[in-house]
């Protein structure tokens, strides 16, 4: 009896022996059953879940996205670390953290996904199964939701871009902006928090230093969405200074639209000048102002209402100091071009400025504004109804605005419609 039950123990031993013994190449290989991204859809603003273990690259991948991975068994806590589970935008490494929680590990990007952009997740060979079982590595790529960044024409002169994706920093420099009751909303493709929305009563973006944007060859683009339902009056969109340095305004009833600048001449004084733009078709041959060389006629399409009026646009003001002439396009197509040099008084003009040595007693603020013509501290208009910021019922404006850049270079036509092309 007794030599029996030392013949079991021992086989138990070298049973507990073999198993204790075996290596981690002869254990079962930690596999994965799956992997989402769990975050905030883009367009609905709703809760997400995509997943990322499918045939083919997931898409619309959530900005705020957490990604959970879930293994065949429990895996070793150890290994669960940011040098084992990278996540990465080409040659660009995102930094994450990592838990591990039985089975599940959660990697989570410190910043939002940039918009667009295809990632890869790569998990490592180092990740290890809890009882020491070793790991294939794997890698999985999926697109961040949204519009890729848009590398514009001429992008060396470009001085400040205002993507409007949730704020009004400026994705390029140092031009970023307070909000006063500013909202961001849905853009042109649908995306929310990614358009500032301004109530057309007291929304205003202010940039300080704004009249250091003003140079000798200078284009302004944005897209804009105007909305005149139970809006009194025009709309001023942009400006800075108004009359001493530049403002864009679109007429109540949308009679016209226009960019009043300041100019500097040649003899070193300046002059204030309204780029005037009603679609009406009149040159200085046929009618119009002496310094509009094209005006196309809009007349037969619904006019300035029918391209602004609650639908997204883009516009774009160009001023060429090379040739003295300035150029104003929607959606990519050539609407007015002036000559000054055919204007009288304008024809020794050599570029935007500001310039408020003319303004008396007046303040005129420098900042740049979205959603008015001058920032709060300018007093110029203050006794207007429509120019005084604090009248509700000023020319404020009412609609949305995305997509902003001011460039210190004269873009061409072909780089206007290169830029639509790409943005739209």
């Amino acid at each position: 009896m007794k030599r029996l039950s030392y013949l079991l123990l021992m086989v138990l031993v070298s049973s507990l022996v073999l198993i204790s013994g075996c290596k981690p190449e002869e254990l079962e290989l930690l596999t994965i059953t799956e992997i989402k991204a769990e975050g905030t859809d883009l367009q609905t603003g709703n809760p997400v879940s995509l997943d990322l273990n499918g045939a083919t690259a997931a898409t619309d991948v959530p900005l705020d996205a957490k990604i959970i991975v879930t293994f065949s068994r429990d895996v070793d806590a150890a290994s669960a670390t940011s040098a084992n589970f990278t996540l990465a935008e080409g040659a660009n490494m995102v930094t994450v953290s990592v838990s591990a929680a039985g089975n599940i590990v959660t990697i989570t990007p410190d910043e939002d996904l940039s918009r667009g952009l295809v990632y890869t997740l790569t998990l490592s060979s180092n990740i290890k199964a809890g009882d020491g079982g070793l790991f294939n590595q794997a890698t999985r790529t999926f697109n961040a939701a949204g519009r890729a960044e848009v590398t514009p024409p001429q992008s060396s002169n470009q001085k400040a871009y205002w993507k409007f994706d949730g704020s009004s920093a400026d994705g390029i420099g140092s031009y970023n902006g307070t909000d006063i009751s500013v909202d961001y909303g849905e853009d042109r493709f649908g995306n929310q928090g990614s358009a500032a929305y301004f109530d057309g009563d007291v929304s205003i973006i202010e940039i300080p230093n704004g009249d250091q944007l003003l140079t000798d060859n200078w284009t302004v683009s944005f897209w804009i969405r105007l909305d005149s339902v139970g809006h009194k009056g025009g709309h001023f969109v942009m400006g800075v200074g108004d009359l001493y340095g530049f403002f864009v305004e679109i007429q109540g009833g949308m009679g016209g639209l226009k960019h009043t600048g300041r100019y500097k001449k040649s003899d070193a004084t300046t002059t204030v000048n309204d780029f005037f733009v009603n679609g009406d078709g009149k040159s200085g041959s046929n009618g119009g102002w002496v310094g509009v060389e094209y005006e196309k006629d809009l007349s037969t399409t619904g006019g300035l209402g029918a391209l602004l009026d609650r639908k997204w646009a883009h516009l774009v003001f160009v001023y060429d100091g090379a040739t003295n002439k300035r150029h104003f396009y929607i959606n990519g197509e050539l609407i007015e071009t002036d000559n000054l040099n055919n204007a009288a008084g304008l024809d020794n003009i050599t570029g935007l400025t500001f310039d408020d040595s003319g303004a008396g007693t007046d303040v005129i603020g420098k900042g740049l504004a979205f959603g008015f013509n001058h920032d709060r501290t300018t007093t110029h208009w203050s006794n207007e109804p429509w120019g005084n910021y604090n009248n509700v019922d000023a020319n404020h404006f009412k609609g949305a605005l995305d997509d902003t850049r001011i460039f210190n270079a004269a873009l061409s036509g072909t780089d206007v419609q290169e830029l639509y092309n790409d943005e739209k």
